[in-house]
C-alpha cells in the first residue's frame, strides 16, 4: 500500500461556524432519560451521556438518595433527577415528556420471585408510556441471564445475540446450585459492539480498579503488595507503614507526574510532589487522599539544594521532570538535573529510584533493523540523535546519567520508559501528545507523516511506574508501549470515534510506500501483572477529556 492510497479521507459536512452553530443548538435541545439512574450501571450511562453533551433527565424512586450523580461534570447545567417508579405509569409519563430518547435501566437485581412482576410490567410500562409521549428511539438494558440459561444449547455452541434463555428453565433453575454450568468458559461472540467500534476493556483492569474503587470508599481495607509479603501474611502494621512511607515525585504537575501522584495516593503512599510553582498545579489538591497525604514544595532539579531538602526522609524517588522540548539549550535541564536527582537521592538516604524515560532513548537508530522486535536492549543512537531530534538526544542522555549515578551511588534504579502517551488529562493545560490529537480534530493539522509511532495510555504509564517500585527485584528498563501504529491507523480510529469532526489531513509523503508498523515487546511489565489499555479507549477519553475541559468543541453527531 502507498502513503497516497492510506490518505485519511475528509467527512462529510462542513465545518463552518453555521455547522458548530447547529451541533451546538442540537446539543441544548437534546433531551434524553435514563431510568434506574442511581444504580450501578445507570450512573455510569448518566455520566457517559453528560459527556457526550446530552442533556439528561434521570428517573429514582427516591431522587434524594442520588446526590452523588449531582457531582458528575455537567450536571449542573444538563442533569434533571425527577421522581419515578416504572410500575406507576403515570410517573413514567411526565419523565418522559419532551425526550428524544430512554434508555430504561432500572430493574430490580434478585432472585425473589415476588419481583418478577417490578421487571416484566415495568418495561412494559416504560415502552407504553414511552410510545404515548412520541419519544423516537429506546434502549433497553438486559442481562447476560436472559441469553445463557438454557439446558439445550450446546457446550461448543457460541453464545451470541441469537441465543435466548429458556424461560421455564429459569423458573426452576437456581443458578447459585447449578455446578455443571461453569465448568468451561464457552466461546461468544461480541462482534456486533465490536462493529460499532467498542474497544473492551480487560478484565484484570476491572478488577483492579473495582477493588482501588472500593478501598477509597472504604469498604475494603487498604494493603500494599510489599506489606502483604512481608509479616508472614500478617495484616498487623499496615496503618503505620503507610503513614510512614514517604516518596516523592519530581515534575508531580505534569501530564504523566500527576497520574503517579494519583496511583500513588491512591496505594495509601504519603506523596511530597516537587515542582518549580506549586500554586500552578492546585489539580492535584482535589485527588482522593491529597488532603490527608499530598504535600507540594517547591523545587527545580538544576537546584541541587532544594532537591536534598524535597528528598529529606523519603523512602523513594520517581524523577519524572523533564523538559518536552527540541530546544538544545534545554539539553542540560534534562541531564545535569538528572544527575543532580540521583545526587541528592543518595545523599538524603532514599533507596529507591524510578525514573522516567522516553521512547526516543530507545527507537531512534539508524542501524537497527525494520523487522527487529524493540525491547529493553535497544539503545537510540546518541550522535544519531543529536542531528535528528535533541529531545530524543537529551533523553537517551539523561538515561544514561541515570544508570552511571546509581551503580555509583549504590541506589536501586528502575526505568520506565513510555512511548507517545495518550489519554484523558489531570492537568488543566494541553500537553503535547493531546495538542496533536486537538489540532486533527479541529483541521489546524492538514497532512501527517508517512509514519509509525508507539502509543501508550498515561494511566498504564503511572500504574508501570507503581509496580516497578512496589517490586523490590524490579531493576533496569520497562519498556511501556501498548501499540505501534501507522499515523494513518491512528486517524482512522479517531474518525470511526468521532466521525461529526472534520479530519482532512493527508499524507504529506504521497506515493511512497507505506511504512510498516514493527513489532514491539512489553512482556517485562506484563510479567508485573499490567495490563495495557486498548489505544481506542486512551483516544476516545483523550478526546472527551478535552472537550471537558473547553480545549475542543463538544460536537454531536
Amino acid at each position: 500500500m502507498s502513503c497516497n492510497s492510506a490518505e485519511v479521507a475528509a467527512n462529510d459536512g462542513s465545518s463552518s461556524s453555521n455547522g458548530d452553530e447547529k451541533h451546538q443548538q442540537q446539543q441544548q435541545q437534546e433531551v434524553v432519560c435514563v431510568t434506574g439512574a442511581g444504580g450501578f450501571i445507570g450512573s455510569w450511562v448518566v455520566k457517559e451521556l453528560l459527556l457526550r453533551g446530552y442533556r439528561v433527565r434521570g428517573t429514582a424512586r427516591d431522587p434524594s438518595k442520588n446526590a452523588h450523580l449531582l457531582a458528575l461534570e455537567g450536571s449542573g447545567e444538563r442533569l434533571t433527577l425527577c421522581r419515578a417508579d416504572v410500575l406507576d405509569c403515570e410517573s413514567l409519563r411526565p419523565a418522559f415528556a419532551g425526550c428524544h430518547g430512554v434508555f430504561h435501566v432500572a430493574s430490580p437485581v434478585s432472585n425473589d420471585p415476588n419481583l418478577v412482576p417490578t421487571a416484566v410490567d415495568g418495561t412494559r410500562n416504560v415502552m407504553n408510556a414511552a410510545a404515548d409521549m412520541g419519544v423516537r428511539r429506546v434502549v433497553f438494558t438486559s442481562s447476560y441471564g436472559a441469553v445463557h440459561m438454557n439446558p439445550n444449547r450446546s457446550p461448543d455452541a457460541v453464545l451470541d445475540g441469537t441465543c435466548w434463555s429458556d424461560p421455564e428453565f429459569c423458573r426452576q433453575t437456581d443458578v447459585q446450585d447449578d455446578g455443571n454450568s461453569m465448568v468451561k468458559p464457552y466461546r461468544f461472540s461480541n462482534q456486533r459492539l465490536k462493529d460499532l467500534v467498542l474497544e473492551f476493556t480487560p478484565m484484570r483492569k476491572c478488577l483492579y480498579d473495582a477493588v482501588v474503587c472500593m478501598q477509597q470508599k472504604g469498604h475494603l481495607a487498604l494493603f500494599r503488595a510489599s506489606t502483604m509479603s512481608s509479616n508472614n501474611g500478617s495484616n498487623n502494621g499496615v496503618d503505620e507503614e503507610k503513614q510512614e512511607l514517604v516518596v516523592c515525585v519530581t515534575g508531580a504537575g505534569g501530564f504523566i507526574g500527576s497520574w503517579v501522584v494519583k496511583e500513588l495516593l491512591l496505594r495509601g503512599y504519603r506523596v511530597r510532589g516537587t515542582a518549580r510553582d506549586p500554586r500552578k498545579n492546585a489539580h492535584l489538591l482535589a485527588l482522593e487522599g491529597a488532603e490527608e497525604r499530598l504535600t507540594l514544595c517547591r523545587a527545580d532539579v538544576l537546584d541541587f539544594a532544594s532537591l536534598r531538602a524535597a528528598f529529606a526522609g523519603c523512602h523513594g524517588v520517581f524523577h519524572i521532570a523533564s523538559p518536552v522540548s527540541k530546544d538544545p539549550n534545554l539539553v542540560p535541564v534534562a541531564i545535569e538535573g538528572t544527575r543532580n536527582v540521583m545526587k541528592a537521592a543518595a545523599d538524603m538516604g532514599v533507596r529507591r529510584v524510578v525514573f522516567t524515560s522516553s521512547y526516543g532513548a530507545v527507537h531512534m537508530n539508524p542501524n537497527r533493523s525494520p523487522d527487529a522486535v524493540l525491547d529493553e536492549s535497544c539503545w537510540s543512537d546518541p550522535e544519531f540523535c543529536q542531528r535528528e531530534d535533541m529531545y530524543c538526544y537529551a533523553k537517551t542522555m539523561a538515561e544514561m546519567a541515570a544508570t552511571e549515578e546509581a551503580a555509583k551511588r549504590g541506589l536501586e534504579l528502575a526505568v520506565v520508559v513510555p512511548s507517545m502517551t495518550m489519554g484523558p488529562m489531570l492537568q488543566r493545560a494541553l500537553n503535547l501528545s493531546s495538542t496533536h490529537v486537538a489540532n486533527y480534530l479541529t483541521g489546524a493539522k492538514k497532512s501527517y507523516p508517512n509514519a509509525v509511532a508507539a502509543y501508550v495510555d498515561v494511566r498504564d504509564v503511572a500504574r508501570a511506574h507503581a509496580l516497578v517500585y512496589e517490586r523490590h527485584d524490579a531493576r533496569g528498563r520497562y519498556l511501556c508501549i501498548g501499540a505501534v501504529l501507522h499515523r494513518a491507523q491512528l486517524l482512522q480510529m479517531l474518525m470511526d470515534l468521532f466521525p461529526q469532526y472534520n479530519i482532512a489531513a493527508k499524507c504529506d509523503d504521497k506515493g511512497k510506500p507505506m511504512v510498516k508498523p514493527y513489532e514491539f515487546s512489553n512482556q517485562r511489565l506484563k510479567d508485573l501483572g499490567l495490563e495495557f489499555t486498548p489505544l481506542r479507549k486512551s483516544l476516545y477519553e483523550a478526546v472527551i477529556c478535552m472537550q471537558r475541559n473547553g480545549h475542543l468543541p463538544v460536537v454531536l453527531p
